[in-house]
């Protein structure tokens, strides 16, 4: 590891190394090698080379709203309505 180290710090490129490392057996892409030297550096640094997941962004839901009832308060649903709806939209998935 120290080899590649000094061989980056010396403005060695990333695909010229992992092109030096596949002629000498391995079988490494960009990606992977870089992975790889992430995960030795945070070892090194005595950090977890564990990553946290990405945050999980809550994702807008598609509300349905039933045709309104003048007779009935806004706050409402039409459960009949929202059924009718429902089968509807079954019976196009189908």
């Amino acid at each position: 590891m120290d080899d590649i180290e000094k061989a980056i710090s010396s403005g060695v490129a990333h695909d010229e190394i992992v092109a030096i490392l596949n002629k000498n057996g391995f079988d490494l892409s960009i990606k992977s090698f870089r992975n790889a030297l992430y995960l030795a550096r945070k070892k090194a640094a005595g950090q977890p080379a564990i990553r946290q997941p990405a945050p999980v962004r809550p994702t807008a839901e598609k509300q349905v709203s039933p045709q309104k009832d003048s007779s009935k308060e806004a706050d409402e649903i039409d459960l009949k309505a929202l059924g009718k709806l429902g089968s509807k939209t079954k019976r196009n998935r189908l």
